[in-house]
């Protein structure tokens, strides 16, 4: 059978002019070369920010000690992985052909995020220190997935369905002679042995480092011979959050990683699923919309975030119930009665205070009167709906909401 092989002049002498020797150093004193040696499905939960390359023996060119000039072509001409110092292990890279290379910085924080959220992924499947149980497993991985898809896009990845990667992650939970991570199964699916991180900034390091996952595979069938490094286009997050983007306006990014811009005054035009998961992905980012946003949605989409967000009672990352403000604004209550959201009353402050939506719901409800009504008639009225709003509240009142109310006069 016969292969085509891609190759990029530019791209390609830029690898075989570099400087191939890599180091391991091994703190137990052995070879740490058994396959998938480090960074196991077992201890890899997607919360770590290392270890995500992958499951194996670990490697850097340890530029900064010049480790070569000791190490390298004067200590025999075995470019195999050999015993050079004490605990202290060399390899030659250009042995392992199929190893992913990383370009530069912004690749490598494409690349982590993504292995990173496939780790995280798993864990939330095979809750069990690793393992698959049904009842534990958790599916909602909206998140994780999306972001999967677009970094692996941008990397010239392949990138199994939701429903595959879901049943890819089941079954390496239920096999126990199996202990790779899961973003070192997603790369070896793809064809590659490990990753690649040699002079690349922040990555070649001990920290991060380069990676192998099986030193035994020395060989290995390439379709494709790397071909340079990527333009792509990604949010400005973090190195572990950072999320490729199809250009500046992708609705998507900006919504998974906490950008407002592009894509907020749009949700009312848009299709009601699509508008739903962008809102669901701003609060997975630790943030909601304005008041201002959240009134121009329209009713149906406005009523359905609402409740959402009442059910879920999302914090920013430090911790601090991003809901307050909102309740806690003279205008929501507008809101609120406008799409008889009584829930909302319910709602408990985190500073304790009593939720000033029972009086300013009273408040926007006489605005409503007709000047044609009669005093009686209003007060009636007034009994009425506040009786109504108290049946959504299990809590005492306090002194400055029963005067509000009206309901001082009725305890006299």
């Amino acid at each position: 059978m016969t292969k085509k092989i891609y190759i990029d002049e530019q791209g390609i002498n830029g690898l075989l002019s570099e400087t191939s020797w890599n180091y391991h150093y091994s703190h137990g004193g052995g070879e740490d070369s058994t396959p998938h040696y480090s960074d196991s499905k077992f201890n890899m939960d997607g919360g770590r920010d290392t270890g995500h390359f992958g499951s194996g023996t670990y490697f850097s060119t340890y530029s900064d000690k010049n480790l070569s000039s000791s190490y390298g072509s004067n200590v025999g001409k075995d470019n195999r992985y050999i015993r050079v110092g004490d605990n202290l292990y060399r390899v030659d890279f250009d042995l392992y052909k199929n190893l992913f290379r990383v370009h530069s910085k912004k690749e490598g924080d494409v690349l982590f995020t993504m292995m990173k959220n496939l780790n995280r992924m798993y864990a939330k499947i095979s809750r069990d220190f690793g393992k698959f149980d049904e009842k534990d497993a958790i599916y909602n991985n909206s998140v994780e997935y999306q972001i999967i898809l677009k970094n692996s896009k941008a990397l010239g990845l392949k990138c199994p369905s939701y429903m595959q990667l879901t049943r890819m992650a089941q079954e390496l939970g239920k096999n126990d002679n199996r202990i790779e991570s899961f973003s070192t199964a997603f790369m070896e699916w793809n064809g590659y042995n490990g990753v690649n991180v040699s002079g690349i900034p922040y990555y070649d390091n001990t920290t991060h480092g380069s990676v192998i996952y099986d030193l035994s595979k020395v060989d290995g069938d390439m379709d494709k011979i790397d071909d340079g490094g990527k333009y792509i286009n990604t949010t400005d997050g973090s190195f572990s959050n950072t999320i490729a983007m199809d250009g500046w306006d992708d609705a998507e990014a900006n919504s998974l990683d906490g950008t407002l811009r592009f894509w907020y005054d749009k949700l009312s035009s848009m299709d009601s699923k699509h508008a739903m998961r962008l809102l669901k992905n701003y609060t997975s980012s630790k943030h909601i919309l304005p008041l201002y946003a959240i009134r121009g949605l329209g009713d149906k989409l406005e009523s359905w975030y609402l409740r959402y967000l009442y059910q879920k009672n999302p914090t920013d990352r430090f911790g601090n119930r991003l809901c307050d403000e909102l309740v806690s604004s003279r205008l929501f209550s507008q809101e609120v009665l406008k799409l008889r959201a009584w829930y909302w009353l319910s709602y408990k402050l985190s500073n304790g205070n009593s939720n000033p939506l029972l009086v300013n719901l009273v408040h926007d409800f006489e605005l409503t009167f007709d000047f044609d009504d009669s005093y009686e008639e209003e007060e009636k009225r007034k009994k009425q709906f506040v009786n109504m709003l108290l049946s959504h509240v299990d809590r005492e009142l306090n002194g400055y909401e029963k005067l509000e109310l009206g309901l001082d006069y009725d305890e006299e």
